[in-house]
């Protein structure tokens, strides 16, 4: 079944009088483990949210947590807290900090709110023991990459830094990060300074960060900050910084060696201990690129893809531009389960070979009658299957939520006739067909007429325009909690004989004919063209 919308449609939908029943139905959703599943995929602001309440208290060791599409927080409350702490996420974050694999799939997070003035802050927290008794963190190796923060509101306090503050052993890796957002180091002194990926590592901590770029500017009441990492403690930890770009850095001197207490730097700042740095660190600032060890201009160097009109980007991060320029536009293999986003792969240049799905699990319990479908043939797939194109397969779990009976809206009354248009949600995947088996009864002469009608559609909508409230407005299926809607109307109802009764059944038909599943019901009164379900049902 094709998404779009036909005009035919639109034009019955102008003929609806403003009488809607909107009863809306949620489908089922996949509940995560937080502290079991292996593999998290986060699809929501919502999710986001909820992972960050998650890391309050728990720190991932030995999961992956995976960002399955954008993240937008524009719609998530930022919480006043009152003596200037202000967020639309979580502020606290396990002691340990998180210490698993964060992979955002080169997706964005945007419009995040994190004004924190005190000390000791970031998304992930500090990399320690769990105790925090002051050892050295000696857990798995640690990754966050292959994602983006722009169009933010950034603002920290004193030893405190975006990502991390700080890491007290280890290995961490923070790697394809671009962070595209202002940011505002508020201590007024800078006692332990400020960066914006990580701010201090020490014990036997090794920190690479490959692959970043910062494209923004930094205010800051003090001079003791750096972007990258701002100070290695003196014992032996090792930090490297390899085809990393700071961009224009207007708010940062053109000494990027901060080696000394009282001046900023781009790439490092107090050195007191063993380190490797990569030689091909650049900055853009004026059109030109320089290297940001020495402040000299440089030619393009390895490791960097040159973009037409734009500043150039590490060539692995190419996806996270793939809106500018002439980067390439990123292709996935797509796994959806239940409307959402399940997992997903970024598809190789010449194509990729699936040997095995990806375990379905809801409620906790793994999903044993899982069957998969191509998205755009309505196949069942069979293994191996390669693709080389974008491709989405969906999960079927027969019988689970296939469609419902969300809302029923009647036409005006003319020449004691009207048309009754029903309104049905799609889950899980596209079928062969889906529609609606209604029941119609009312009385003729005294007698109980029964007429059934069967009526099957074959295209559904992302959204559809419906009336509320006396307004014709656009409803998304997504508002109404299901992955497609579809419409059927039946035409010529008569008006003028008093009480009808309609129950509507929705039905999903799969696999060419082959399989039939119901979804919900819903019955219906209408009297004189308007509907009441406060009368008793006909009998």
């Amino acid at each position: 079944m094709k998404n779009r919308i036909i005009s035919m449609l639109l034009v019955c939908v102008m003929l609806m009088a403003s009488i809607p029943v909107f009863t809306v139905a949620t489908g089922a959703v996949t509940t995560i483990d937080w502290k079991k599943d292996k593999e998290i995929v986060i699809n929501t602001a919502t999710q986001f949210v909820e992972f960050k309440n998650q890391l309050t208290s728990w720190n991932f060791s030995g999961q992956t947590i995976k960002l399955g599409d954008d993240i937008d927080l524009s719609e998530v409350e930022i919480e006043d807290r009152g003596n200037g702490y202000k967020s639309n996420v979580p502020f606290e974050v396990a002691v340990g900090g998180f210490q698993g694999t964060f992979d955002g799939q080169f997706h964005f997070i945007k419009n995040l709110t994190f004004i924190h003035p005190g000390a000791n802050a970031g998304l992930f927290g500090k990399i320690s023991p769990s105790n925090d008794a002051g050892g050295t963190y000696e857990g798995n190796p640690i990754t966050v990459k292959n994602f983006a923060i722009i169009d933010s509101n950034i603002a920290i306090g004193d030893n405190s830094a975006l990502i991390y503050w700080q890491s007290r052993g280890g290995n961490l890796t923070m790697e394809n990060i671009y962070i595209g957002t202002d940011i505002t180091f508020l201590s007024p002194t800078g006692t332990d300074g400020n960066a914006v990926f990580i701010n201090n590592i020490t014990r036997t901590a090794t920190v690479t960060i490959k692959n970043c770029v910062y494209d923004g500017a930094i205010t800051s009441g003090h001079n003791l900050y750096s972007v990258f990492f701002n100070y290695v403690m003196t014992e032996t930890p090792t930090m490297r910084v390899e085809n990393c770009l700071i961009v224009h850095d207007t708010a940062v001197p053109y000494d990027v060696n901060r080696t000394t207490q009282n001046s900023s730097g781009l790439v490092h700042g107090t050195m007191t201990a063993k380190r490797t740095t990569g030689v091909n660190n650049v900055r853009y600032k004026d059109n030109g690129l320089f290297n940001a060890m020495t402040g000299a201009a440089v030619d393009m160097p390895e490791g960097f893809t040159a973009r037409d009109g734009t500043y150039p980007v590490p060539t692995s991060a190419l996806p996270l531009f793939a809106d500018k320029s002439n980067a390439p536009v990123k292709k996935y293999v797509k796994f959806m389960y239940n409307g959402a986003v399940y997992h997903q792969e970024i598809l190789e240049e010449n194509g990729m070979t699936i040997d095995a799905f990806p375990e379905i699990k809801a409620n906790g319990v793994v999903l044993t009658d899982v069957i998969w479908i191509n998205s755009a043939t309505g196949a069942m797939v069979e293994l191996p299957v390669t693709v080389t194109e974008d491709t989405v397969f969906v999960a079927k779990t027969p019988g689970v939520n296939e469609s419902s009976m969300l809302g029923v809206q009647c036409g005006a009354v003319n020449n004691n006739k009207q048309s009754i248009r029903f309104i049905g949600g799609l889950y899980n995947l596209d079928g062969e067909a889906a529609g609606f088996e209604i029941t119609v009864k009312y009385k003729e002469n005294g007698v109980l007429v029964t007429r059934t009608y069967r009526k099957s559609v074959n295209t559904v909508y992302s959204s559809i325009n419906a009336t509320e409230n006396g307004e014709i407005k656009n409803v998304s299926a997504k508002e109404l909690g299901a992955y497609y809607l579809y419409a059927v109307v039946l035409e010529d109802v008569p008006a003028n004989i008093g009480q009808i009764d309609i129950v509507v059944n929705t039905f999903k038909t799969v696999y060419g004919g082959k399989i039939d599943i119901p979804g919900t019901e819903m019955i219906i009164s209408i009297m004189n063209g308007v509907v009441n379900n406060n009368l008793s049902p006909l009998s």
